[in-house]
C-alpha cells in the first residue's frame, strides 16, 4: 500500500518551527524523498530532514507577550483649538483660546472626569465671570478658583521647580488615581513657551498625558517635552477628589481602583454624595452613597476589581442582600443590554454568580445559578427569552 509522507500527516515537531522553517522543511523533505525513494524509506526521510532543518536553521527569537498599553484613566480628550471655543478670547484678555488656552483645557478635562461635565469654552466663561475672578489680568488661571465648579474637588497646591522636578510628588498623586496638571516647556527647551498638560498615568518614569494642543494621548517624550522627566516637568498643579477611596483601603493602588470606578460611572452625577468611608463587609470592601430615590449606591470591591453599583440595579442588588446575596459581588460596570426580540431595551450588570437586568417595562431582576447559565446560553436579553419579568 502506498504511504503518504506529507508534512500534513507527520507534523512531528512542527510546533517548534517558524513558518519560514516549515517552508524549508518541506523543501528538504521533498528533495530527500526523491533521492531516497518515497516507497523505501519515507519515515527515515522525514526524520533526517527534520534534524537537518534544526541543525541549519537559526533559532527563532524568543517571543514575549506585548506589554499592556498606557495606563490611561479616561478623561475626555479636549483640544484648545477645537471649535467653538478655539476662537474665543481667553478670560478677560484678547488672547485666543487656541493659542493660550492650555490651562483651561486641561482643567476642563480633569473636572469632567471627576463628574462635572464641562468643556473648555464653558469653563473659560465660568472663570471669567466677574463674581468669580478666575483669571489674573494677563490671562493666567487662578487655580484655586477653578475647583469651585466641582464641589467634590479640592485644590491642594501649585508648585514650580527651578531645578529638577520632585518626581516623588508627581508619582504620589498619579499612583493614587488623582489627575494633576503639569507645567512644561514647548519643545522641551528651557526658553520654550510655558505649556500645561493633563497627567493621566505613568509606567516607571514614562508619563502619560493628554495634550491640550491637539487633544491626543501621548507620553511627555512623544509630545516633544523632553526625554528626562526631571527636567521636562517644571511644575505641578495638584487637586484631590474629596472622600472617594478614603477609609479601609490597602494602599494607594487600592484607592485608585475606587477613584477609577467612581469616575467610570460618571462621577458625582452617577453616585452622588458620600455617606461612608470605605469599610469591610464580609469578603468585600464598600463605599456607600446616599439614596436619592433611584436606589442605593456603592463602590464595591468584591475581589475582582472595584465597580459602581447604583440606580435601579443597585436597588435590586441591595434588596437581595448586596454582598450577602446569591449574586455576591459585582464583576463589571453597568452597561446597555442587548435589545430583546420585541424591541425592549435596558441595562445589565454582571456579578460573581449571575447578573441583574433592568428595563422600564419590567424593572430590575436578578438571574443567577444554573438558570443564569441556561439564560446566557440562549443569548440573554437578546435571545428568545428577552428581559426577565420576575425574580
Amino acid at each position: 500500500m502506498k504511504q503518504d509522507c506529507s508534512l500534513a500527516k507527520i507534523d512531528v515537531g512542527a510546533m517548534l518551527l517558524t513558518p519560514t522553517e516549515k517552508s524549508r522543511a518541506r523543501v528538504v523533505v521533498t528533495a530527500f524523498s526523491v533521492l531516497v525513494g518515497r516507497h523505501l524509506l519515507p519515515v527515515l526521510a522525514t526524520v533526517v530532514a527534520f534534524v537537518c532543518v534544526l541543525l541549519v536553521t537559526k533559532p527563532a527569537a524568543a517571543q514575549f507577550p506585548q506589554v499592556a498599553g498606557p495606563p490611561y484613566v479616561g478623561p475626555p480628550a479636549f483640544s484648545q483649538k477645537q471649535s467653538p471655543w478655539g476662537d474665543a478670547n481667553l478670560g478677560p484678555t484678547r488672547l485666543k483660546m487656541r493659542d493660550w488656552g492650555c490651562a483651561v483645557t486641561a482643567l476642563a478635562m480633569m473636572i469632567s472626569w471627576y463628574g462635572h461635565p464641562v468643556n473648555p469654552g464653558e469653563l473659560n466663561a465660568w472663570l471669567n465671570d466677574r463674581s468669580r475672578n478666575g483669571f489674573e489680568p494677563g490671562g493666567d488661571v487662578r487655580w484655586s478658583v477653578a475647583a469651585g465648579l466641582a464641589p467634590n474637588v479640592s485644590f491642594i497646591q501649585s508648585v514650580n521647580w527651578s531645578g529638577n522636578a520632585d518626581l516623588n510628588t508627581v508619582n504620589s498623586d498619579v499612583d493614587e488615581g488623582y489627575l494633576s496638571i503639569l507645567r512644561v516647556r514647548v519643545g522641551g527647551r528651557s526658553n520654550g513657551l510655558i505649556h500645561f498638560v493633563l497627567l493621566v498615568g505613568r509606567s516607571g518614569e514614562t508619563y502619560y498625558i493628554i495634550d491640550p494642543i491637539d487633544g491626543k494621548r501621548k507620553t511627555l517624550a512623544d509630545g516633544g517635552y523632553g526625554n528626562n522627566p526631571r527636567q521636562a516637568i517644571q511644575g505641578i498643579r495638584r487637586y484631590r477628589l474629596n472622600g472617594v477611596g478614603q477609609g479601609d483601603v490597602y494602599a494607594g493602588w487600592h484607592r485608585r481602583m475606587f477613584i477609577d470606578a467612581f469616575c467610570r460611572a460618571g462621577g458625582r452625577h452617577a453616585v452622588h454624595s458620600l455617606v461612608s468611608p470605605v469599610f469591610r463587609r464580609d469578603y468585600a470592601h464598600l463605599q456607600e452613597y446616599h439614596w436619592n430615590g433611584q436606589g442605593q449606591r456603592a463602590l464595591v470591591d468584591g475581589g475582582a476589581g472595584v465597580f459602581a453599583v447604583y440606580g435601579a440595579i443597585g436597588a435590586t442588588w441591595y434588596g437581595w442582600g448586596n454582598v450577602w446575596s446569591p449574586l455576591r459581588g459585582p464583576r463589571s460596570d453597568e452597561g446597555e443590554a442587548a435589545p430583546s426580540p420585541r424591541g425592549t431595551r435596558g441595562r445589565y450588570q454582571r456579578f460573581e454568580n449571575g447578573s441583574i437586568y433592568f428595563s422600564t417595562n419590567w424593572g430590575g431582576h436578578p438571574v443567577f445559578g444554573n438558570i443564569s447559565k441556561t439564560y446566557e446560553a440562549h443569548h440573554g436579553t437578546g435571545g428568545r427569552f428577552g428581559f426577565p419579568t420576575g425574580s
